[in-house]
């Protein structure tokens, strides 16, 4: 392209009056949204610490009447009230990566943290977390993933939808082209100098935002790899849709078309899709489930004590600690309800499985429904984070179960060498560092792909255009 031509264009580009309007206001909108994602990051981290104290303190409290109990400092009631199992606790908290401030997706609709000990069965873990507005939730914060995923994009549509149908209309594409230059060079370096004015700013403040809130370098390098080329993908396809319309109304309404199917319609029917292919069980049906185990089994307390103790003979002496009968069979009830509910259970976990299956093969079809996903991935606040840490907090609650059923079950107390080696307090962190560069790459690999594919057909269209 010749200098005079592309030195004309950056400066006509540079003075009109619609890119620096965009430019502030996507700006400002990737401001804000970061703003927003680093107090909701800094709420729940908070919040987080704050439990894990409280449930710490109460442990701690715990272990220090153990301690007192047998140095003989305690004596009557207090003694024998000092070891019962049924007062040891431990906190299940799900500390947040920050890069939950760049995407903090769903995770809103997730308890992050649980008060584990003797009481409760696993399915009530969660029961008392209480979420925020569920509509908001649902529909999601607005964080700087959404000013990737949404608005970057309308921002490439404002600023390239005339990048050839405006000259067309004109008559100036007749003049251009009469200089040493192609139709498909002027429509790409217009693009790319478009994308670059808007995709490296809102970049950089994504990439020293995470910085600021201490994100772990390699998440950050995958969260900003995969925007550029989702960035990219949008060029590609702009450059590709121009091609097609000769007028620049035709053409706004074919990339607004093309916007509101790629970011609503389509995420939308293959939620719909995933949902009717794989319908989960209804949650009526799991409480009204529970509630009638738990009076079946509780009807047959006495007969699951008989059978616990005919099976372990070694724990009927009893240890001589102040535990009511209730609490004695309490273990052994919510085990067997527990047992009760695992088909239901485990219908909600394949149910939930298979939409998950489903969803990672279609998401290749809808790009931002995969760079969604690989947002989500790499922060650590997607569906799979959830999922690990609701399994290592059912594991901390069967493991602290087992040792304090059969102390329970014994009117046996703790002593401070079986206290020590009880499993500690859960910290759970979603690796997102080390798990990004797998679904990163993935992300990153096929909106390449695709964009080069789309650049492909783009630059043959490209070749053929007339004034």
């Amino acid at each position: 392209m010749s200098r005079a031509v592309a030195s004309l264009d950056v400066r006509l580009l540079l003075r009109s009056r619609m890119l620096w309007p965009v430019l502030v206001a996507l700006l400002a909108a990737g401001a804000y949204a970061f703003a927003g994602g680093v107090d909701r990051y800094g709420e729940r981290a908070d919040a987080a610490s704050a439990f894990a104290a409280e449930v710490g303190g109460r442990a701690g409290t715990f272990r220090d009447t153990l301690a007192a109990m047998e140095r003989g400092e305690l004596d009557g009631d207090r003694a024998r009230d000092a070891g019962l199992p049924t007062r040891v606790v431990r906190a299940a908290v799900w500390v947040p990566s920050p890069l939950a401030a760049l995407s903090p997706g769903q995770a809103g609709l997730y308890p992050f943290f649980a008060e584990v000990g003797f009481f409760g069965r696993e399915d009530a873990l969660f029961s008392n977390y209480q979420l925020d507005n569920p509509l908001a939730l649902q529909a999601g914060p607005f964080d700087l993933g959404f000013v990737v995923l949404y608005l970057l994009p309308l921002a490439l549509l404002v600023l390239g939808f005339d990048v050839l149908a405006g000259d067309r209309e004109s008559g100036n594409l007749r003049l251009l082209l009469a200089h040493p230059v192609s139709a498909a060079r002027l429509v790409w370096t217009r693009l790319l100098l478009r994308a670059a004015l808007v995709t490296v700013p809102l970049l950089a403040l994504a990439l020293a935002g995470g910085l600021i809130v201490g994100s772990p370098p390699i998440g950050l390098l995958a969260w900003v790899a995969v925007a550029s080329a989702y960035a990219l993908f949008w060029t590609a396809l702009i450059a590709w849709l121009v091609t097609w319309f000769r007028t620049v109304q035709t053409t706004v309404l074919a990339l607004v078309a093309t916007w509101a199917l790629l970011l609503l319609v389509l995420p939308s029917a293959l939620h719909a899709l995933v949902q009717g292919l794989h319908p989960p069980p209804s949650r009526v049906t799991l409480v009204a489930e529970a509630r009638a185990a738990q009076v079946r089994v509780e009807s047959a307390a006495a007969e699951l004590m008989a059978e616990y103790m005919h099976d372990h003979p070694e724990l009927a002496n009893g240890g001589g600690a102040a535990i009511a009968p209730w609490m004695q069979t309490h273990h052994l009830v919510s085990r067997e309800v527990e047992r009760e509910l695992a088909p239901l259970q485990a219908r909600f976990r394949d149910s939930l499985d298979a939409r998950q299956r489903v969803l990672s093969g279609l998401q290749f079809l809808v790009p931002p429904v995969l760079a969604q996903r690989a947002f989500n991935e790499t922060a650590g606040t997607s569906l799979a984070a959830w999922r690990a840490f609701e399994s290592c907090t059912f594991s901390l609650k069967r493991e602290l179960g087992e040792v304090l059923g059969r102390h329970a079950i014994a009117a046996r107390p703790l002593d401070a060498a079986t206290y020590d080696a009880l499993p500690p307090s859960l910290e759970f962190r979603a690796d997102a560092g080390r798990a990004a560069p797998l679904q990163a790459g993935v992300a990153l690999g096929w909106l390449l792909l695709v964009a080069v594919l789309l650049g492909g057909l783009a630059q043959r269209r490209l070749a053929r255009v007339q004034p």
